[in-house]
């Protein structure tokens, strides 16, 4: 492609004194020299002479430089964004070396993951048929602790009965003490009155030897019956003892036991209590395992992303490397661009445009920023919303021809924009437009002398109101599309005049809006 351009601009250099010698013959010494430094490259020197061909000749010349001018700016403008490109691909490709790294490591990491995650899974089931033996286990020993209370309400019954009928054993023995201590009273005096009847049968003498013989007999009796009673105290008394330390061994027994039973009864509700909280840990458990087993599927899903984002850095290194290579490319390019000024000469005319092309596009740059300020402002202070200063529904303007548009924030651009866009007009003689378009090449507000009211001619509001309409040729789209710090475009309008298009990006609150454009002639 340079290599063309550098062609075609020495063809012009060829043909433009060639023709001026087929046309007008040969002029003298003078006319050759002229010749012969406009085929060196001379673009600087004026073709002299009268004719169509010299003024053609003369015009290709001046277009031939003013667009090796343009080309001048392009191309160090291109060889600083080649430059910050070779730098951009270079940081990708390290990058992309660490991120490849970075990506290999997480693969790692989520496969050992997935290993912990399946055998997590596997206590887990683990532990779910533990929490379910366990609760098992328990409502066993919830069924035997209440066999166990009713064993000993049972038995607290049992003993209330047997100490019940002990102690009415012990009032019986006591009752037959009584009766014994009776018994041996009547004995006692029974053995006095035998004794009573012997003195009075010894004094009765022989009348009396057969009641003494009686006598002796009921004595006898007597002291055997005393005798018996006394075996008998003793044997109840023994007995009486016995029974109480029963019935006191029974009360002792009966106490315990309900102490035991209420114990019992504590257990029970304990084991209640641990059975509905087993029953909640089942089913935490349960969660758990469910929520493992989900785990376990996102990770493989995270484990098939992983390979995928491996997969991508590895085409984003190779990416990058083309990029480095496309970057050396451009740098090359924009290299042999530069070398168009070595092989034409410009003269001192070609300072001046530079200079021109490079006042533009810091004026550009200047007026992109303002801009952004002042619609940064509104916004800060409400006067318009984000969205309206991003608004690209644009409502037809009715009656206009070629169309135009409303936005919800052309009335503040009426309003504020002219104040930073006439200046660039009314300073620079070579300035034609000045103004902000958006990202589609829309032209909220432009300049007053291309916003005069509407007359109903078309051929003559089509020149002098533009304001408002969409520019979506080549030239204008790519003047708010773009986000290069500046961009310098040449067109020929449809007049034959050759013009220049600089345009610098405007970015509100860290979005790219469009960009201020001016057009202009060097």
């Amino acid at each position: 492609m340079v290599e063309m351009l550098i062609g075609f601009l020495a063809g012009v250099a060829v043909a433009v004194p060639v023709g001026m010698r087929l046309t007008r013959g040969s002029d003298g010494p003078a006319a050759e020299e002229t010749a012969r430094q406009v085929e060196a490259g001379r673009l600087d020197i004026e073709l002299g002479g009268p004719g169509a061909v010299a003024r053609a000749a003369n015009a290709i010349r001046l277009g031939a430089r003013d667009l090796l001018g343009s080309i001048g700016q392009n191309a160090g403008c291109l060889q600083r964004e080649t430059s910050e490109l070779s730098r951009i691909s270079e940081s990708m490709l390290a990058n992309s070396d660490a991120q490849q790294a970075d990506a290999q490591a997480i693969r790692e990491s989520v496969e050992r993951i997935e290993t912990r995650t399946g055998e997590i899974a596997e206590i887990g089931q683990q532990v779910q048929q533990l929490s379910h033996h366990s609760s098992a286990i328990i409502v066993e020993s919830t069924d035997a602790v209440a066999a166990g209370l009713r064993a000993f309400a049972e038995l607290t019954e049992f003993m209330a009965f047997s100490r019940g009928q002990i102690e009415e054993l012990a009032e019986r023995s006591r009752q037959i003490a009584g009766i014994v201590t009776t018994i041996s009273g009547i004995a006692k005096q029974t053995d006095l009155l035998a004794l009573n009847a012997a003195i009075e049968a010894a004094r009765a003498g022989e009348n009396g030897r057969g009641f003494a013989v009686v006598a002796d007999e009921v004595r006898n009796l007597a002291e055997g019956t005393t005798s018996a009673t006394e075996n008998i105290r003793t044997v109840i008394e023994e007995m009486t003892e016995r029974i109480d330390s029963v019935v006191e061994s029974i009360r002792t027994g009966t106490a315990r036991a309900r102490e035991a039973s209420e114990i019992s009864g504590s257990a029970g509700a304990g084991l209640e209590r641990i059975d509905a909280e087993a029953k909640q840990t089942m089913a935490r458990v349960d969660e758990m395992v469910e929520i493992i087993g989900r785990h376990a599927n996102d990770l493989g899903e995270i484990s098939s992303r992983g390979q995928d984002i491996t997969r991508l850095v590895e085409q984003g290194i190779s990416e990058a490397a083309m990029v480095s290579r496309s970057a050396s490319r451009l740098a090359s390019l924009s290299s042999n661009l530069g070398t168009l000024k070595q092989i034409f000469s410009l003269g001192k005319e070609a300072e001046r445009v530079d200079g021109v092309h490079r006042e533009m596009a810091d004026q550009a740059s200047t007026c992109a920023a303002r801009i952004a300020e002042v619609l940064e402002q509104a916004i800060a202070c409400g006067r318009l919303r984000e969205e309206d200063v991003f608004d690209h529904d644009y409502r037809p303007i009715d009656g206009t021809r070629p169309q135009k548009y409303h936005t919800r924030y052309d009335a503040f651009s009426d309003d504020v924009f002219p104040s930073i866009q006439e200046p660039v007009i009314d300073v620079h003689d070579l300035v034609v437009y000045a103004g902000a378009v958006d990202i589609n090449g829309y032209f909220p507000t432009h300049n007053r002398r291309f916003s005069q009211p509407l007359t109903g001619d078309y051929d003559r509001d089509l020149l002098t109101n533009r304001t408002k309409r969409i520019f979506d040729d080549p030239v204008g789209k790519r003047c708010g599309a773009h986000e290069l710090p500046v961009l310098l475009q040449t067109y020929r309008r449809d007049t034959g005049e050759l013009m220049h298009d600089v345009s610098a990006p405007i970015t509100v609150l860290g979005r790219h809006w469009g960009g201020f454009r001016i057009g202009y002639r060097a």
